[in-house]
C-alpha cells in the first residue's frame, strides 16, 4: 500500500484518538511517512521497554499508557506502525495488519522553533 493511500485509510478510522492527528494535519500534507511491519509479540517487547523508559526521564510522548496494555492483550498477528511526521508533532499510528484495527496511538510534540 502506497503512504498516501495508507494515510487516507487510516483518516477514515472513526476513533477519538485519531482526533489529534485528523486535527494537526487539517487540510496539509505530512512532512514524512513511514511504515513498518512488526510481530505484535516484538511490539509489545519494543513499547513496553520504551514506555517504561520514557516514564523514567519524563519523557514527552503521550500514549503508552493506553498502548502497552492494547499490544499485550492482541494474539499472535503483524502490527503496522505508521510513523507519521507533521510540522508541530510526530505520530507513531498502531494498526493490527490484517483487520486494519487501531490499537493505539503514540504523539510528542516538537519543540517550538
Amino acid at each position: 500500500m502506497e503512504n498516501q493511500d495508507l494515510l487516507k485509510k487510516i483518516l477514515e478510522i472513526k476513533d477519538s484518538r485519531l482526533d489529534l492527528l485528523k486535527e494537526t494535519l487539517g487540510d496539509s500534507h505530512p512532512l514524512l511517512i513511514h511504515c513498518v511491519v512488526i510481530p505484535s509479540k516484538n511490539a509489545y517487547d519494543i513499547y513496553r521497554f520504551r514506555g517504561d523508559g520514557n516514564k523514567r526521564k519524563n519523557g514527552k510522548w503521550k500514549g503508552f499508557e493506553e498502548l502497552v496494555p492494547a499490544l499485550q492483550r492482541i494474539d499472535n498477528c503483524n502490527i503496522r506502525v505508521v510513523v507519521i511526521n507533521t510540522q508541530a508533532i510526530m505520530f507513531f499510528i498502531f494498526i493490527e495488519d490484517e483487520r486494519f484495527n487501531l490499537i493505539g496511538v503514540l504523539f510528542k510534540e516538537k519543540p517550538k522553533q
